[in-house]
């Protein structure tokens, strides 16, 4: 700050010397407008010495001259597009067929020009043109301006078209026309643009408008549309719409799912016998019913005993699975005889008294022994018994898997 106050307190300073020095001075052979050495400065006058225009002030003219006219001027070519000015593409311009008022503008308004010191001097630039507008071609417009020390030419391109000929610029969307995402997942490919005019891609120049225009960054659920335009040098313009589909962004759900078995696990059956399904019973995690989304798989066998499984599995919603166990054991098929024991011998013996008795051997048959077993009761005869006295002897088989009991006897009676 203090070194800009001391600048512009010099510059005060300056300009008040400069004024003070100058008022009595008598300009004289002023220079002519026309002439080449014009340089648009009211201030100025022809020196017929030197042949040079010359300030009021010579050493003030030498110090600006030392510092600005080491640099040449500068043009800039302009061009209007969307109601601004913009040097894009200014250097080669394409003119509809008879359109004389947009030829004037070039020739005459579009262009700005700056000395070596910075200061306008558009009013300084003169142009040579060999336009036809009426004729199809190409021509150009020169725009030459000429400094202290240094002269500069620029030189516009442009082509004089029937709109026939003249094709319209190619817009292509990059990637779908339709894009779906989930909020805050936004993204745009984008769109493509080339102009076959000249052969050139202008990408660069699409412009895109949204709709609705108050969205931020997409992040309501929604539908939207986004418009692309992009326009070549000869002010035609093609456009594409792009949709974008909002969702909202779910809490997924990873939470699976229940299966109760119902009925007896492990469950039994006999060898050869049908299975029935106790059934079961599958929710989700909010309670509903999904049972009827079950499905199931086994390698039982009812007709070979051994133990089996039954896996079931199901699968919501969301997809989160879940999957339960049954294990089935088939048990042998029992095939009950239909006699359990056979007595052997003779179902009355007379023993001799006083004697031991001793039974015959075997005194039964198992026509299925596996699984049965055999009670005797009674072997211990009293042979010291009175002649005549009747003892009995019991032979019981019980058939384990049935409980089945059958029992034989026999008589002993005592004798002299």
């Amino acid at each position: 700050m203090k070194y800009s106050i001391l600048s512009v307190s010099f510059g005060i300073l300056l300009l008040t010397t400069l004024f003070l020095g100058c008022t009595d001075l008598e300009f004289t052979n002023p220079i002519d407008p026309n002439s080449e050495n014009y340089v648009g400065d009211d201030l100025a006058r022809f020196d017929p010495e030197t042949g040079q225009a010359r300030y009021f002030n010579q050493d003030v003219q030498d110090s600006l001259a030392n510092i600005g006219d080491t640099i040449p001027p500068v043009i800039r070519l302009l061009i209007e597009r969307d109601g601004q000015l913009t040097e894009e593409g200014a250097d080669i311009v394409y003119v509809e067929k008879g359109d004389s008022r947009k030829i004037e503008k070039l020739e005459r308004e579009l262009f700005q020009a700056m000395d070596g010191q910075g200061r306008d001097i558009t009013a300084n630039v003169r142009y040579e043109s060999n336009v036809e507008v009426f004729e199809v071609g190409q021509y150009a417009i020169t725009y030459t301006v000429i400094s202290t020390r240094h002269t500069t030419t620029v030189e516009r391109i442009v082509i004089v078209y029937e709109e026939a000929e003249i094709k319209y610029p190619v817009l292509t969307l990059i990637g779908e026309s339709v894009i779906t995402f989930i909020t805050g997942d936004y993204y745009d490919p984008g769109a493509d643009a080339h102009d076959p005019n000249q052969d050139r891609n202008i990408s660069h120049r699409i412009e895109h408008h949204d709709e609705p225009a108050e969205i931020n960054q997409y992040t309501l659920p929604g539908t939207y549309t986004r418009t692309y335009t992009v326009s070549n040098d000869a002010g035609l313009y093609s456009s594409r719409v792009r949709t974008f589909i909002i969702q909202e962004r779910e809490i997924r759900d990873t939470t699976p799912p229940i299966i109760v078995l119902l009925g007896d696990n492990p469950l039994h059956i006999i060898q050869g016998e049908v299975y029935h399904e106790p059934g079961i019973k599958a929710t989700d995690n909010q309670g509903n019913d999904i049972s009827a989304h079950v499905t199931s798989h086994t390698n039982l066998d009812i007709h070979t005993p051994d133990t089996y499984y039954i896996e079931y599995s199901v699968s919501d919603a969301n997809g989160n699975y879940n999957a339960a166990t049954r294990h089935v054991v088939v048990e042998p098929k029992i095939v009950e005889p239909t006699t359990l024991i056979i007595l052997n011998g003779e179902e009355v013996r007379y023993w001799q008294r006083g004697v031991p008795y001793v039974d015959i051997d075997p005194a039964y048959t198992l026509p299925n022994p596996e699984g049965v077993d055999v009670f005797v009761n009674g072997l211990d005869v009293p042979v010291d018994r009175e002649a005549g006295y009747e003892h009995t002897i019991t032979y019981t088989a019980v058939h384990h898997a049935t409980q089945r009991t059958e029992i034989v006897s026999r008589k002993i009676i005592i004798i002299e």
